[in-house]
Formats: C-alpha cells, sequence, structure tokens
C-alpha cells in the first residue's frame, strides 16, 4: 500500500489555480462507444499506479483545484486499486471542492464506489448516456453495454446519494432531438439524478467519425488546448493537450516534473505553435473540427458543453 502524501506547502512561482484537472486513472474502456475515440483505438484497460498517482499530484504545485475529474476517455470503475487512490488524494495539499467521477455504469464496482464516498474522497458521481432514452437506442450506441445493468445502477446510485447527503448525482446525455431530452428526463429524474445534454462531436478515431465523411480541420491554433485553466493527464502520468482524444500528444510527465516547468517549457509551447503554423501536419489535430476561435458555428453550444464535460 503505499504511503499517504506527505504534508508540503505548494512551491511559489507555479499557478495560483487550475479550473480543472482531468486525470485519466484508467486508460481505456471495456465498452466501445460509437462517439469515443476508444472505439476506434480499441485500447485495453490500464491503469495508474498508486505511486505514479501520489506523485503526479505532488508535482501539481497549484493550491487550488475547483473540479477534479479522475476520469478523462477511460473508465474510472475499473480500477482494483480506486480506494487507495483516494487516500492519496485526500492526502494531498491542493484545495478542491469537487471531485468527480464519470462512469458507464457497466462495471461491478459497487464497494469500491461506496468505499471512496463514505471516505470523503468523491462528491460528485456522473452517469454517461447516448441514444434516444430508450434501451435498443442506449445499447446500439455503446456496445456491449445493457440498459438493464444500467437500471441497476441508477438505484444504487440513488439509494448511495441517500445514504451519503453530500454527494451529487448527473447524468451527460448525448442525444439529437428535443424528444430524446424528455425521455431521458423521465428515466433519470425518478432516480434523483440531474441530466446535461449536448449533441455529437465528431471525434477523431471514433467509428462515428469513420462512417461519416471526415470533418473540417480546425484552424487559428486550439483554443481547447491553450486554455490555461485546465490540465489533463492521462494514465501515465503524461500532459495531453486536451479532453477530444486520449493521444493526440504528449506534453512532459507529471511522474518526473512539476506542472509549473512543464506549463512555461518549451514542449508546450512548441506544440501550441505547431498547431497555428503547420496543423496540417499533425496527427490527430489534422483530423479534428477544434480551432482557436470556438464562438463560430452551429456546434458550438455543444462544444462549450463538451468542454465542461470532459467526454
Amino acid at each position: 500500500m503505499t504511503s499517504p502524501l506527505p504534508r508540503q506547502t505548494i512551491p511559489a512561482g507555479g499557478r495560483r489555480a487550475l479550473s480543472t484537472l482531468h486525470f485519466d486513472i484508467v486508460g481505456g474502456c471495456q465498452l466501445r462507444c460509437v462517439g469515443c475515440p476508444n472505439s476506434g483505438l480499441d485500447p485495453r484497460p490500464e491503469f495508474i499506479a498508486p505511486d505514479l498517482f501520489a506523485r503526479c499530484l505532488s508535482n501539481i504545485d497549484v493550491p487550488k483545484i475547483t473540479l477534479i475529474r479522475l476520469f478523462n476517455y477511460g473508465e474510472p470503475l475499473l480500477h482494483p486499486e480506486l480506494e487507495e487512490l483516494g487516500r492519496i488524494l485526500l492526502a494531498s495539499p491542493i484545495e478542491r471542492h469537487w471531485v468527480e467521477i464519470s462512469t458507464n455504469a457497466q462495471s461491478d464496482a459497487r464497494d469500491r464506489l461506496e468505499a471512496l464516498v463514505a471516505m470523503g474522497a468523491l462528491n460528485l458521481l456522473t452517469v454517461s448516456c447516448d441514444g434516444d432514452g430508450t434501451p435498443d437506442s442506449y445499447e446500439a450506441l455503446r456496445p456491449p453495454a445493457k440498459w438493464s445493468k444500467l437500471m441497476s445502477f441508477l438505484a444504487f446510485a440513488r439509494d448511495l446519494a441517500t445514504t451519503y447527503p453530500g454527494l451529487r448525482l448527473q447524468a451527460r446525455c448525448v442525444i439529437e432531438t428535443p424528444e430524446d431530452k424528455l425521455r431521458w428526463r423521465e428515466v433519470l429524474t425518478p432516480f434523483g439524478i440531474h441530466p446535461e445534454f449536448r449533441g455529437w462531436i465528431q471525434l477523431p478515431d471514433s467509428l462515428r467519425d469513420r462512417a461519416r465523411d471526415q470533418v473540417t480541420m480546425g484552424s487559428g491554433g486550439c483554443a481547447i488546448a491553450a486554455d490555461p485553466g485546465n490540465l489533463y493527464v492521462d494514465h501515465r502520468g503524461n500532459i495531453v493537450p486536451c479532453c477530444f482524444h486520449p493521444g493526440a500528444a504528449q506534453l512532459g510527465n507529471l511522474g518526473q516534473s512539476r506542472y509549473s516547468a512543464l506549463w512555461a517549457g518549451e514542449g508546450r509551447a512548441e506544440f501550441l505553435q505547431a498547431l497555428v503554423t503547420r496543423r496540417a501536419t499533425m496527427p490527430v489535430c489534422n483530423r479534428c473540427e477544434m480551432g482557436a476561435e470556438l464562438t463560430l458555428g452551429p456546434a458550438t453550444a455543444a462544444v462549450a458543453r463538451f468542454r465542461q464535460g470532459g467526454r
């Protein structure tokens, strides 16, 4: 078992705070949702080691992170040492308001999840849903998920929030019509779950993206990658540019270096400059619609919600 992080002083000279940390404690997933890059990449789940998780947190030299998300594209409830990660997080000196897990609700990890909530390491639980709010649509878009497992998990989450009133429940639903929204509300509201909605976004390497015409490449750099308020970390401790693809680039490793040094370092600066000057030659980024201007186009509202949702 990894020893808890010693209490330490946040070093001077780093950024004052982060809005959101997206930390993918599991790389990969057991589902192949058609709108997710994992559906095309087909990665088998890998888990961050607790000692690496501890080193990464100790190297994030900011005093406050408003929202810590223990996911980006992986399924966090698959991690076999979830409770140990929770203890490490609680020992961190970083001030935090929300700690969130987003789950596909298809894994058998209820004991680990409840332990995380009981110790006070988690206060926001999100369930990911796609489709029109019917079993057939849900299962077709998120294979090999089962609607019956989703319903069972929602009942468990409701009971968990009753036992631990500090736990907030929500869902993020990818839909196409207003009728879809109504059906999902009918499904989720009885479980005490607050739903949020967005439309489809074409993500590189997703099966949905491969089945359609390629989207127009974003231009003028990338506002997502350049945003100083968010930090994205994969299960190996690598800083990645965004929440639109799990492997667009690697901008340094938090297990080896301080966040403040990596944020101000040459690697990140060169990557952002390359997006502006030679994006067409860059793998993944040359197949992504995100650009420096996010105020134009019909997908703007959905993009903004996706940025807040993480996946």
